[in-house]
């Protein structure tokens, strides 16, 4: 009888990670192929308001067989009181998985704070990676980031803004990764900084800056200078920002925005200011149909990127995309 590899197997089944049919017949072929097929079928569960009750039971079923392969909790939305009920019932549950390490969810609304702090703290004590989207004007967006002790990867989408930060919070120890929405930037950099946390975070995405934004931005970099690794901002925004802060950069994304009423040319002295001979990768992202960039000097930047003085190893690329 012929035995293929497990590791060959492994391959075959991650190669179908997300082809839930392929997955089902390939739990079917033999024993050893039904725990990773269900680990990949299993791994994200996305939770609508409809649907957390009926999870919560099939979480009680002494027949579940689901519990050590969920990693992922997505889609999980509050959008008032409404929602007390179903989130206390389900949280001692939720807690039960021992592998989820992701939560993405909607805050809409937090009419009583107090009522949904047990259930955060009951359910996803062991999440590091949370993408929280809101838009509640005055969320506590602060005191809820400190709810898990295990965080590293922070990832903030939304116009709300966050409520006044309680002089007593302190981050997470371990993270690492902040990502941050148009009205978070301010508050959250001038947190991180008053915490003395910022030479711990390593990778940080900005958006579009305001104006108001640009001094606390402009602080929070030079703070972090040689600790950040991986940075994401606007194109725009390497008028206030000076990349010889960070040699020890390994990503760059520089992504468009709205430089139709600007001089493209900046771009040029503005960049050769990198110098980080770690780097990896480097993105521009760029819209080229925009007649903005036929002024753009590009052999002065291709010389740059070309020169002995900006070392691309062989595993670093720059990706030109037409959005």
């Amino acid at each position: 009888m012929t035995v293929i590899p497990s590791e060959l197997v492994h391959k075959i089944l991650d190669y179908h990670a997300a082809d839930s049919r392929s997955l089902k017949a390939c739990s079917l072929v033999c024993r050893e192929w039904v725990f990773r097929s269900r680990s990949h079928l299993f791994e994200t569960c996305s939770l609508w308001p409809s649907k957390i009750l009926g999870f919560c039971d099939l979480l009680q079923s002494p027949n579940c067989t689901l519990i050590p392969h969920v990693r992922t909790i997505r889609d999980l939305k509050h959008y008032g009181p409404q929602d007390y009920y179903s989130f206390n019932k389900i949280a001692a549950d939720l807690g039960r998985l021992p592998n989820v390490r992701e939560l993405e969810m909607t805050l809409t609304a937090i009419y009583r704070p107090e009522e949904i702090v047990p259930f955060l703290r009951a359910a996803f004590s062991r999440v590091t990676r949370i993408t929280f989207t809101f838009a509640w004007q005055r969320l506590p967006l602060v005191s809820i980031i400190c709810l898990f002790p295990a965080l590293q990867e922070l990832h903030i989408r939304g116009a709300g803004t966050p409520k006044d930060t309680p002089a007593d919070a302190v981050p997470p120890q371990d993270l690492r990764s902040v990502t941050l929405s148009d009205q978070s930037v301010g508050p959250i950099l001038a947190w991180l900084d008053a915490m003395d946390h910022l030479p711990k975070v390593h990778s940080l995405k900005l958006p579009h800056l305001h104006r108001s934004d640009v001094p606390i931005v402009c602080a929070a970099l030079q703070r972090l200078a040689g600790s950040l690794h991986h940075l994401e901002f606007a194109v725009d925004a390497l008028t206030v920002l000076d990349l010889s802060l960070h040699p020890n950069l390994r990503t760059l994304h520089i992504s468009d925005a709205s430089w139709a009423y600007c001089d493209t040319n900046q771009m040029i002295p503005l960049m050769t200011k990198l110098v980080a001979p770690a780097l990896e990768h480097l993105t521009l992202e760029l819209d080229l149909g925009l007649t903005v960039y036929q002024s753009l000097n590009w052999a002065a930047l291709d010389a740059f990127l070309s020169s002995a003085g900006f070392p691309l190893p062989t595993e670093g690329y720059l990706q030109m995309q037409d959005t």
